[in-house]
């Protein structure tokens, strides 16, 4: 993996990961405990997509294990999307 693709990078556009939770309450009962990570400034739950998705947000640098070792904590997982490829 390279370093990209290992942390969530500051910026607007924020790192997504797909994540197993249910419903928006599961992810309401995590979503504290993400934000306390140093470096995130805030996590986001996109339900209307399946699987869902969590967005994570960062005004530094932070190591994407971290949000993955909060979220399996609660009993469930996060997997971090790909990047993708711009052009070919």
């Amino acid at each position: 993996m390279g370093f990209l693709e290992e942390h969530v990078i500051p910026g607007l556009h924020g790192k997504t990961f797909t994540v197993d939770f249910q419903n928006e309450y599961e992810f309401e009962k995590i979503q504290p405990d993400l934000e306390a990570i140093p470096g995130i400034r805030s996590v986001s739950f996109d339900q209307y997509v399946q699987p869902h998705e969590i967005i994570v947000y960062a005004s530094d640098l932070v190591d994407q294990r971290h949000v993955q070792q909060v979220v399996r904590s609660y009993g469930y997982h996060a997997l971090p999307k790909k990047l993708f490829a711009i052009g070919n």
